[in-house]
């Protein structure tokens, strides 16, 4: 069942997380990075790589969340 569509920039990417009632430390474990690197990308301090992008949209939509990245990224999918 999903909950909708959340397009991403930085610090909406702590939505799309909360939505999937998410703490940053279960994120970061699923798809295997630090808690920081969550923090930092919630927080717009850095950009998520294409890798972690890929593994973050990945793990919203097994949660119900389709997230636009190409609203905020570009065609960097």
């Amino acid at each position: 069942m999903g909950i909708g569509t959340i397009s991403v920039r930085g610090y909406l990417f702590k939505e799309a997380r909360e939505a999937c009632n998410l703490s940053r430390q279960e994120l970061a474990d699923s798809i295997g990075v630090s808690h920081v690197t969550i923090r930092n990308i919630e927080h717009g301090v850095t950009k998520p790589q294409r890798e972690t992008l890929e593994l973050l949209t990945k793990e919203f939509k097994c949660r119900g969340v389709t997230v636009d990245v190409s609203y905020s990224f570009g065609n960097e999918r």
